[in-house]
């Protein structure tokens, strides 16, 4: 992992953010205390939407540029897609007259497509591997809370720390000096894998039972549903070429972690009456079994509830 502080030295880079739920605000709200140039690129809709209701991020008002991209625009040196999976197509579509030969996209949603499929728009040299795990934040309207305590994950697909490619240096030096903890893993797949069976378990677990983390942690039942799940992902995983003898423990280890008193973005999207991600997490390991022969009936029990 690389996580050293370094002076910031490298000319000013524009950012672009796209998607201000709640991990889009963390980023926004951290790159502008730190007066790195920043975007936040929405569609027309949503650009007369929060331009009447700004962002309130911890109870403090964050002015922020927002902007529908046009042909006209400069093309931006980093474009974060914080979106849900749910809104990932637009997204693509809307960023693309932002996108120029030096460009890097940084997909930070969840699941383990979400790169694979901006390569198949894009020069797959455009884009970086990354995601975003952390406490989880409170969200009513524009109003967003969170503790801080988060890192992100990111690189090229295969990075040397020691002496990683310039673009993921640079990101580093932006992160660094608008303190947003980071790391840069050498196989940023494996590193997907494990994010993704963090959700899986916990995201998944919360919504099929109801229940906040703490909660979680007190019943025996969701504990052995989790595991369950957790070991059917860690099949689909091997199956895919990825071995990874942590992905377990560090689920469980996740779950420890966390607030007893919050509850998984899946949860709250249910209490909410959005849509859900079930699609990206227990759809991509039912499709992955599919394809190898394999059955996966606690993620199959999932669909079925949640869908």
């Amino acid at each position: 992992m690389l996580n050293v502080q370094k002076n910031f030295t490298q000319l000013h880079k524009m950012v672009t953010i796209v998607g201000l739920g709640a991990v889009g605000a963390v980023y926004a709200s951290a790159l502008h205390k730190a007066n790195i140039p920043l975007n936040i690129a929405l569609d027309p809709e949503r650009l007369i939407r929060y331009g009447a209701n700004p962002l309130i991020f911890n109870n403090e008002t964050i002015p922020l540029n927002y902007f529908t991209p046009s042909p006209l625009d400069p093309p931006s040196d980093y474009i974060l897609i914080c979106t849900k999976s749910t809104d990932y197509a637009s997204a693509l579509k809307l960023i693309e007259p932002l996108v120029g030969h030096d460009t890097k996209i940084l997909p930070l949603l969840n699941g383990i497509s979400s790169e694979k499929i901006a390569q198949n728009i894009f020069n797959p040299k455009n884009i970086l591997y990354g995601y975003f795990i952390g406490h989880t934040a409170s969200r009513n309207g524009r109003h967003i809370s969170h503790d801080g305590i988060c890192t992100t994950i990111f690189g090229e697909k295969l990075n040397d720390t020691t002496s990683p490619s310039q673009s993921v240096e640079i990101l580093s030096d932006i992160f660094n000096k608008a303190n947003l903890k980071h790391s840069i893993e050498p196989d940023m797949i494996t590193a997907l894998w494990q994010k993704f069976t963090v959700n899986i378990a916990l995201n998944q677990t919360t919504a099929y039972f109801n229940k906040n983390y703490g909660e979680i942690k007190q019943s025996p039942e969701a504990i052995e549903f989790m595991q369950n799940l957790v070991a059917e992902t860690i099949l689909i995983a091997q199956l895919e070429g990825i071995s990874n003898h942590q992905m377990e423990h560090k689920a469980l280890q996740t779950l420890k972690l966390m607030r007893d008193q919050d509850c998984s973005s899946m949860l709250q999207d249910i209490r909410a009456g959005r849509e859900t991600e079930i699609d990206i997490f227990a759809g991509e390991i039912i499709r992955l079994a599919q394809k190898h022969n394999v059955d996966t009936p606690y993620n199959s029990l999932i669909i079925e509830k949640l869908k």
